[in-house]
């Protein structure tokens, strides 16, 4: 099998790679939602890079893509295809992200191709809701209409999961407000936890990200808007989301309301 590039548009393939991560969109939820808002106009082209694998008959086999300042974002992936794109990705890559088998492959032989030594930055766990468990508690889920508070708090969050913040955050919080993507759990009037969401990709919606600031937690907020939340997107198909696999907290809270492991999720940065 070979792995083909397709660094500039129109992106030939990108429908039928799209069908083929499709085949199974909760594994593969973060690659589709990217690429479907890419062929859709949502997202800017700003240097979008896709690169598939072509099978025996030339049928798609495997896929991965890039929305630079970031890094690569892998899907699952045949075995030993990850190794197999380190050969056509270019160099001076930030760092990869996907399932841990896979983007582990992939980085260690990307660093050895371009001297390179990479480091796990964030170990996650995508989750599947099972069966939906409300907790107790008052509350109101609303949706933002105004980017000034999100802006500030996916700042926030940004530096509490990774210690930086894209240089594009403010825009594309602008458009996941626009678009009703954005919303925050109110008590009393007051907002106290921002809870957002993708677009539906081939029925399943993903949650995230999740922020209670400091100051709002221990109270079960998080909880209740994912649940709140979880509620309305349920009627359109799956719900999943990411969760820090060694934060027993946050896995606590999303596990008591229904959510269920599918299975592990890492980033990883390259330093040169």
């Amino acid at each position: 099998m070979t792995w083909v590039v397709e660094a500039a548009e129109p992106l030939a393939r990108g429908p039928q790679v799209l069908d083929w991560l499709t085949k199974d969109p909760v594994r593969n939820t973060a690659p589709a939602t990217v690429l479907a808002n890419r062929l859709d106009g949502t997202m800017p082209a700003d240097g979008f890079w896709l690169a598939w694998l072509a099978g025996p008959g030339g049928d798609v086999a495997g896929a991965a893509l890039r929305t630079p300042p970031r890094g690569i974002l892998l899907p699952t992936l045949p075995s030993g295809a990850a190794a197999g794109l380190a050969e056509v990705t270019g160099p001076a890559l930030p760092g990869a992200s996907g399932p841990a088998e896979a983007v582990a492959e992939f980085v260690r032989a990307y660093a050895d191709r371009h001297g390179a030594t990479a480091r796990p930055t964030i170990r996650q766990r995508l989750f599947r809701l099972d069966r939906l468990v409300r907790p107790p508690g008052s509350g109101e889920l609303t949706v933002a209409t105004d980017p000034a508070l999100p802006v500030a708090w996916f700042d926030d969050f940004s530096r509490a999961v990774s210690q930086h913040v894209a240089a594009d955050a403010a825009a594309t919080t602008a458009r996941w407000v626009a678009r009703g993507r954005v919303l925050f759990w109110q008590v009393g009037g007051a907002p106290v936890n921002m809870v957002c969401h993708s677009p539906t990709v081939a029925g399943v919606t993903r949650i995230g990200p999740v922020w209670t600031p400091p100051e709002y937690r221990r109270h079960g907020y998080a909880a209740a808007a994912t649940a709140a939340l979880a509620a309305r997107l349920a009627r359109h198909g799956e719900v999943v989301l990411f969760a820090d696999r060694f934060n027993r907290t946050a896995t606590g809270v999303y596990e008591r309301i229904g959510f269920r492991p599918v299975g592990d999720w890492d980033d990883w940065g390259l330093e040169y």
